[in-house]
């Protein structure tokens, strides 16, 4: 306005016409600089620009009642994360309505042009929308860029790769690099992505005005698998159960969890000689390590068996687990203390009854804070369907390890924990087991068996009990003494018929707490001295039978080292177990060692007769 002053001051003659005109003209030039300056610097103010990956797609003039900068920013986003989900720019329409020409992307609605956008245009509302379209599938059209995956999961200090595909020219990444290390190759088409720490990143990947972004998860590993470990074990040779039962129990000494991780062991260690003394093999366990917020890890544990010699002692304490057989609801079933001086045998048995999968753990505890070095000889059967199966196939697989005083070693820590069976039940299934367990070095120890519906805490358990029936043969305790000793004699030239000896029959053991009996002697071990005397001048047989007394049962035993298996007998039925031939005059001393099985009905008889 200073320069307008001084103009207008400006002393001409008035008898000039002319220098009159040209100041009027001076005069009018000024006004039109002065507006278009004004004018010019309204428009840059009231303009607001959308822009997506470097391209100006369209402009909003102000007006009142409306954010220029907020209504751009809602623009842009809408652009770019449908550009990023990869929507296809065909999918952009025009819809008239009556407050102008709406422009959609699918179900979307980006904006509407109105009368008052189109007017600052100097168009109307539908050529403006179709101008605005035409500029964003310009921008945004083409091969949509692809990633090979939207989301990425990667464990810390490892490496994922992504593979990229459409869009033109150089490849733009953009990342957090305190969480992420990324790479491309000469060609543009791949991704190398290492986590270096663990949380959730966004990486921005750009090829010309194509954008997407992938969620990069960086974890870490659910756990650490050691490659190599050892295990010892016994036996005249070591049995191939013992074997893999040593190799399985192995498994948790090579990995170490992150908290909340499990071990799943993918299949079975395939074992397939027995193991003499003084001699080694390698086995390998196929196991998966994974948990909720960790990276998964996939391995095999190799496991190198010794065989070494080690005198065993039998059991001086049976512990029993079959009160409440059926699984109901979720607790401690079992809990019982031994010591250095009283190796262990524990029976178990149980049915899962509720409506849900159920887990069941058979743990020991070292009791003290110095290390404990533990015997086990574990025989396990189950989840089975049927009840009697579980039994006999835990019975037998027992009676094998024992008779050829097969076992393995485990060193604990100073209160540590050793996880001797974790079983996963479905509804109506069955699990069984006979375990013995003796301190080789150490002071104390703890069995606990307990059980809840699978994916529930195990902390804070209550005790579950039952009460003792005398009509129902479900023992539950802790009996001294479980080895009987039966010695009998058989010969040819009696007349006294057949000869019955019976396993499971009263007396019973008793629960040195309670009192209550072990009805059957479940879980007993006998160790049968049968005399056999052919006094006669012939050739003869003994026929050895098993016979069911009180049910329907099934049974195992050995015969001088040698695994016999008795099939599903009824009650009062015969089942012949073996021919002994005896020659003229000669007299023959046999072993049977057998036990009573869970869910069978027990006492049973093995007779001795005559054979034909």
């Amino acid at each position: 306005m200073l320069f307008w002053r001084r103009a207008s001051r400006l002393k001409v003659p008035v008898e000039s016409p002319g220098k009159v005109l040209k100041v009027k003209r001076i005069k009018r030039l000024v006004l039109y600089f002065l507006f278009f300056c004004l004018t010019a610097e309204a428009f840059c103010q009231e303009a607001g620009e959308v822009v997506v990956n470097g391209t100006v797609l369209l402009r909003l003039h102000e007006k009142k009642g409306l954010d220029v900068g907020s209504k751009c920013e809602a623009i842009t986003r809408i652009l770019e994360e449908k550009a990023d989900a990869g929507a296809s720019p065909r999918e952009l329409r025009i819809v008239l309505q009556p407050g102008g020409a709406a422009i959609y992307w699918g179900k979307t609605l980006v904006v509407v042009v109105d009368p008052y956008q189109a007017g600052k245009n100097s168009t109307t509302p539908l050529a403006l929308a179709r101008k605005w379209v035409a500029a964003i599938k310009t921008a945004l059209g083409g091969t949509p860029l692809r990633v090979s995956k939207d989301v990425l999961s990667v464990p810390v200090g490892g490496e994922q790769t992504l593979t990229v595909t459409g869009g033109r020219g150089d490849l733009k990444v953009s990342y957090e690099t305190w969480g992420l290390e990324v790479s491309t190759d000469s060609g543009d088409n791949e991704i190398a992505v290492v986590g270096k720490m663990a949380g959730t990143y966004r990486l921005v990947i750009q090829r010309g005005a194509l954008k997407t972004a992938v969620r990069v998860f960086v974890k870490e590993w659910a756990g650490r698998i050691v490659p190599s470990v050892e295990r010892t074990v016994t036996g005249s040779p070591a049995s191939v159960d013992v074997q893999v039962a040593a190799a399985l129990s192995a498994v948790n000494d090579a990995v170490t969890l992150q908290p909340g991780a499990q071990i799943t062991v993918k299949e079975s260690p395939l074992v397939l000689n027995s193991l003499q003394p003084g001699y080694e093999q390698t086995v390998s366990v196929p196991v998966a390590v994974e948990g909720k917020g960790y990276f998964p890890l996939d391995g095999t544990v190799k496991v190198k068996l010794r065989n070494i010699n080690a005198p065993v002692s039998d059991a001086a304490l049976l512990m029993i687990c079959n009160r409440p057989e059926e699984l109901k609801e979720d607790g401690v079933l079992f809990q019982g203390k031994f010591g250095v001086s009283t190796p262990v045998r524990l029976l178990y048995s149980h049915k899962n009854v509720s409506p849900v999968k159920r887990q069941l753990w058979v743990t020991i505890k070292n009791l003290r804070r110095k290390p404990l070095k533990l015997f086990v000889r574990r025989a396990s059967a189950g989840p089975d369907k049927y009840e009697m199966q579980a039994g006999h196939k835990a019975a037998m697989r027992y009676l094998e390890s024992y008779g050829t005083r097969s076992g393995y070693f485990v060193a604990m820590t100073g209160s540590g924990t050793f996880v001797v069976e974790d079983f996963v039940i479905s509804p109506q299934f069955t699990v069984s087991g006979i375990c013995d367990f003796q301190i080789v070095d150490g002071e104390e120890a703890e069995i606990t068996i307990r059980n809840c519906e699978q994916g529930k805490s195990m902390t804070s358990l209550k005790d579950i009990q039952e009460p003792f029936d005398p009509f129902k043969i479900h023992p539950h305790g802790m009996f001294p003494s479980p080895n009987l000793t039966i010695e009998k004699s058989f010969s040819f030239s009696g007349d006294g018929g057949p000869l019955a000896i019976e396993v499971g029959k009263w007396p019973w053991l008793i629960d040195a707490t309670t009192g209550e009996p072990n009805t059957g002697n479940y879980g007993a071990l006998y160790r049968i001295r049968l005399t056999l005397s052919n006094t006669g001048g012939e050739r003869q047989s003994a026929l050895l039978s098993f016979i069911a007394l009180n049910g329907v049962s099934m049974g195992t035993v050995l015969l001088d080292g040698k695994l016999l298996e008795i099939p599903v007998t009824r009650q009062q039925e015969l089942s012949p177990l073996a021919e002994i031939p005896l020659d003229p005059g000669e007299k023959r001393t046999l072993e049977l060692v057998t036990l009573p099985e869970a869910s069978s009905c027990y006492p049973i008889s093995i007779q001795v007769s005559k054979g034909r």
